[in-house]
Parts: structure tokens; C-alpha cells; sequence
């Protein structure tokens, strides 16, 4: 993974008046943390004398003694390879200043923090500048960041620290990082400083795109802390620059790295933290209610009619139409649910369908449809002994014809219940279950679903159905199009043709939201499902993915209406048809040689 850059934040000591002292403590960090690791190491504002001296920062003597600490640091650099970024105190003409300070190899790259335009800097493919101010003050300096074009802002940073600082930098970051669409990594000095008038207190901090990634706090000793930066997430959702300017120093990456230094959720379309996670499900569930009912509203339509085969998807769509009609004030007897069994409905699903449709207060109808397809089955000549795709597809594409059929009879809208996961497998009908006069699932994953549905078991937001929205939820995923088991049991699960929802989920994130090619995916998601899949299971499933995903763009290039309700999605996504993904799983091969 060329694309990786890693970060070394040091928070070293920083006696007053004392820059030999600081240098020392500087070094000693830097031997302790590996740091040839790194491609850029990040100081604090004043990592060799702090602001704290007050006047005898007008001293030609700790200046002069700045000066040696300066040239021991630059001693140093040349057995790096690694930028380090801090500012300094300088002279001219007698005269002290502050100077942005970038050290590569032994040579020094000075500049005003002060000046209009931001210095620009390279190493690999990751351009980063440098901006020393208060952190939270970092939101001001939009247009400047915006007109670097820079991935990454570096803050070196010497802030008194009081109550509630440290949470004030990390907004001021996640606020720029946000609007920039960059990385942030700010660096607090401060440790073992004087406490009078203020109190100095040393920290790291990384926000990337409007989340604060990495946090490390000093007490009475120096600290690091390694991130890793990845140029192809960075990039991925911001506009190329309008102009291209050079960087005032350009190196190579170290090369690879050992691991990555980054945390790689296994859900990375939802929020980490549990209460941010399920606000952000109870926005979705919202959103998809607010898209049907101006749906329904705008086209005058009556009804809202749809399948219910007792599985996840169509739970969640009727769980959507009844909050519907809630919102518009509409008796739930609007909705017309159908239960279609055919030859691989099992006892639970079809009953969980009728006991969730009794419990919403909906209108029911129960249309077997064995007969029919049988009969069609007749009519062209295919055995139905041969469970193939003709004996499947038949059972999917005689439920839409009665859907549709009854949303003429009843001036409705046939409401779509196919979700995200299954638009990007193709694991639908092509002209059945993939039809609809709307989709309200369609930019939710399967896994989103899973966790939406238990919210709402949980919430009681439509009350009484609790119960069996959790049976639902215990039920095994299945088209059920095959006969079941003896025992009763489902003959098909989706999973076991497929592979984890979970993982497909996170192939397809990495897929839509960053353009990252299948070996890159399979490496995150091998440091993301360590320990629960073993990496030739890994490869395998994302093989499967891949050929599925880019030989079914024919069903989504005629898909029903949606709303964009949540990123990345499919609505709008545009390949070729006729494509062959060989390409892709060459690539992913090259991984195993």
C-alpha cells in the first residue's frame, strides 16, 4: 500500500530557557520511538525553547543557544528519513522572529507563519502543509487550506491548556478537516514548562474528514504517537484543485510499512459510538419515511402495496409504509400487504408475514402462487424437477406481476423492498423482485437494515411488534426459491451462497466511497476481520464480489426511482453493462504471488 503515509506526533519537554535540555529530551524520543518508521515527524510550536521565556527570548544568549539546539536537530535529520516540522525562534539583523521550520536530510526550509500563502510540501504521493497557530482556531484558515490543496495540515502548537482545550482544538480540527476534506494532526506542547502565569500541557491529536481518529494526552513525561494517513481516503471526496503548484520540498515515502497505524472499522458506513450510530439510524429511518410519503403525496396515488415474504428487507419497507401513513395522517388499512408463498416458503417466514402484517393493522392477502407457476412451467415446457435459474426466477417474476397487477387494481404504488447489498451482488430477478414503483431500501446495505430493524424492536417505535421483529431478526437470510428441508428448515441461505453480508458490505464501502483497487480492499479488510475470517476466506468472498458486482450492472441501469438517503450508494452509478472484471481479479491475484 504506496499510498500510506505515517506520522510521528512528539510532545518532548521543554524546560524554560533551556533549549540544549529540550534538544536532549527531543532526541531520546526519537531514538526510543523508532522513528525511522516515519515519513514526517511533527513538533510542537517551540519544541526547543517555549514561548514561556518570556523576554529572554530577546536574549542574544538563548538565542545563540536556540541556534546550537538547532544545528544538534539538523545533525540528527540526516539519519532520517523523515521531514520534521516544528517552528523556531530565529534572528535577523539582531532582531528575534518566529519561523516555520521544515528539516529534511540536514537542510532547513524556513518560512513566515504569517504570510498570505501556505508553504506546500511532498513526501510520496501525500502533499501536506504547515500551519502553527491554536488549534481551534483552525476553521479561520478554510480558504488558505482550500487554495494549498493540500492532504494534510500540520499544527504545530504551543496553547496554555484549561478546562475544556484540548475538546475545543479537536472540534476546530474536525470543523477544517470537515470543510477541506483533508487530514489534520496537531501537536501540543507545553511539558515540563512553567506554571505561572499559565499552565502548559502537552497533546496529539488527528482528525481526518470531520473525525477526530487519534487522541494522546502528556502528563510529566514526553509522549508519541504513530498514524498512519492513506492518500487514496483522502482524496476520494475532494474536487481536484483548480491549479497544481509546487511543493517547496518533494521526497519518496520510507517505503513499506510494518502493519497500518490506523484504525479500519468493520462497519464503516455507520458511526463507531453507540449513541452517535443510533441517532444516525433513527436520521435514516426518517429520511426513508419523509422520500415515500412525498412519493405518495405527490403522485396522488391511494395505496401502498407491497410483498411481505417474512424476511429483513420487506420488514423494514413495511415498517416504513405504516410510519407513512402515520405521518399523513392515512389509516394504516391504505397498505396492502401480500404474501405470495411459493416452493420455498418455510412455516416461519410466512407466518412471521402474516403476524407482523395483523399486528400493523394492515390490509392482508394471501396468493399462493405454486399453481400459476406451475401452469407456467407447462406453458414453456421446462421440467420442474430442474432446479435452475428458470425454476427460480419464474417464482420472482409472478410476484411482481401480482404486485403490479394489484397496484393497478388499486391505484397504489408498488413499493420496492431490494437493499443496497443485493443491487450490488445482482442478487435479485432481473424483471421480478428488482421492479418496483419505488425503492425506499435501496441505498441501505444489509447490514445497516439488520441494525435499523433491531433499533426499532428495541425503540418501540411502532409498538407491538417487538417480538416478532426479533424472530425476524433471528431468521437466516434467504430468497427461499428452493424447496426446503425435511426438517422444514431453509434449503438456501444467502450467506452461505455469498459469503457474510458483513464483508461484502465492506468491500463494496471501499469500493464506491474510495476507488480502491481489490488488493487494497483486501488488505483492509484483512486487518479489519482479523481474528474473526482468515484472510484466504477473506480473498475468496471478495472474488466473489467482484465478479458479481461489475457482471449485474444491467439490473441497476434500469432500476426503479430512490431517494439518496445515505453514501455511497449505487443510484446514478454508471459502467459498462457487457464489461468483463478480469482486469480486477488479475489484480487481486497479483496479491498471492
Amino acid at each position: 500500500m504506496n499510498s500510506i503515509i505515517r506520522l510521528l506526533g512528539l510532545v518532548n519537554r521543554t524546560p524554560p530557557a533551556n533549549p540544549m535540555a529540550a534538544l536532549e529530551d527531543l532526541l531520546d524520543l526519537l531514538s526510543d520511538s523508532g522513528s525511522a518508521a516515519a515519513d514526517i515527524v511533527l513538533l510542537p510550536r517551540f519544541a526547543l525553547c517555549p514561548p514561556s521565556s518570556g523576554e529572554l527570548m530577546r536574549s542574544k544568549t538563548l538565542l545563540a543557544a536556540c541556534e546550537e539546539a538547532l544545528n544538534g536537530l539538523l545533525l540528527r535529520s540526516k539519519e532520517l528519513e523523515s521531514f520534521l516540522v516544528l517552528t523556531l525562534p530565529l534572528q535577523k539583523n539582531g532582531i528575534p522572529y518566529e519561523a516555520g521550520a521544515v528539516i529534511y536530510k540536514g537542510e532547513l526550509y524556513c518560512f513566515s507563519p504569517d504570510e498570505g500563502e501556505l508553504p506546500l510540501f511532498r513526501v510520496g504521493d501525500l502533499s501536506f502543509t504547515v500551519l502553527p497557530c491554536d488549534p481551534h482556531r483552525l476553521p479561520h484558515y478554510l480558504p488558505q487550506v482550500e487554495d494549498s490543496g493540500c492532504d494534510l495540515v500540520l499544527v504545530p502548537s504551543y496553547e496554555p491548556v484549561y478546562a475544556g482545550s484540548r475538546r475545543a482544538a479537536a472540534k476546530g480540527m474536525c470543523a477544517l478537516s470537515a470543510a477541506a476534506s483533508c487530514a489534520v494532526a496537531a501537536v501540543n506542547g507545553g511539558v515540563g514548562d512553567t506554571s505561572s502565569p499559565h499552565l502548559w500541557g502537552g497533546y496529539i491529536l488527528v482528525a481526518e474528514e470531520g473525525n477526530l481518529l487519534a487522541q494522546k494526552c502528556a502528563e510529566q513525561e514526553g509522549i508519541a504517537l504513530y498514524h498512519d494517513f492513506d492518500c487514496d481516503l483522502l482524496r476520494a471526496a475532494r474536487p481536484a484543485p483548480q491549479r497544481q503548484r509546487e511543493a517547496l520540498c518533494a521526497h519518496p515515502c520510507t517505503g513499506a510499512k510494518a502493519g497500518l497505524l490506523r484504525e479500519v472499522s468493520r462497519t464503516p458506513y455507520l458511526p463507531d459510538k453507540p449513541g452517535e450510530r443510533e441517532r444516525y439510524l433513527e436520521e435514516l429511518f426518517t429520511l426513508q419515511t419523509r422520500a415515500l410519503a412525498c412519493r405518495l403525496d405527490n403522485t396522488g396515488l391511494e395505496r401502498l402495496v407491497l410483498g411481505v415474504s417474512g424476511g429483513l428487507d420487506s420488514t423494514l419497507a413495511l415498517l416504513c409504509c405504516a410510519r407513512v401513513c402515520d405521518l399523513l395522517g392515512y389509516p394504516r388499512q391504505r397498505i396492502l400487504g401480500v404474501t405470495m408463498p411459493g416452493f420455498g416458503t418455510t412455516d416461519r417466514t410466512y407466518y412471521n408475514a402474516l403476524l407482523l402484517m395483523e399486528q400493523l393493522g394492515i390490509e392482508t392477502r394471501d396468493i399462493p402462487i405454486r399453481n400459476a407457476v406451475s401452469s407456467h412451467f407447462e406453458d414453456i415446457a421446462h421440467d420442474p424437477a430442474k432446479r435452475d435459474a428458470v425454476y427460480e426466477n419464474a417464482q420472482a417474476r409472478e410476484r411482481a406481476q401480482i404486485l403490479f397487477d394489484l397496484s393497478n387494481q388499486e391505484n397504489g404504488l408498488v413499493v420496492g423492498t431490494g437493499d443496497l447489498s443485493e443491487a450490488a451482488l445482482g442478487f435479485s430477478t432481473f424483471g421480478g423482485d428488482h421492479l418496483a414503483g419505488y425503492n425506499v431500501n435501496i441505498c441501505l446495505n444489509k447490514t445497516t437494515i439488520r441494525e435499523l430493524v433491531a433499533l426499532i424492536a428495541q425503540r418501540d417505535w411502532l409498538p407491538g411488534v417487538g417480538e416478532t421483529l426479533q424472530d425476524i431478526l433471528d431468521t437466516p437470510v434467504s430468497p427461499e426459491l428452493l424447496p426446503p428441508a425435511q426438517s422444514g428448515e431453509q434449503h438456501q441461505k444467502s450467506e452461505e451462497i455469498l459469503g457474510p453480508y458483513l464483508l461484502h458490505d465492506f468491500f463494496l464501502h471501499y469500493t464506491l466511497r474510495y476507488h480502491f483497487a481489490p488488493l487494497k480492499v483486501y488488505n483492509y479488510a484483512s486487518i479489519a476481520f482479523a481474528g474473526e475470517y482468515d484472510p484466504a476466506f477473506i480473498r475468496d468472498k471478495l472474488g466473489i464480489f467482484i465478479r458479481r458486482f461489475y457482471t449485474q450492472q444491467f439490473k441497476r441501469s434500469c432500476a426503479p426511482d430512490s431517494a439518496e438517503i445515505c453514501r455511497p450508494n449505487l443510484c446514478g452509478f454508471y459502467i459498462p453493462s457487457d464489461m468483463n472484471p478480469q482486469v480486477f481479479l488479475d489484480e487481486l491475484a497479483r496479491g498471492e504471488e
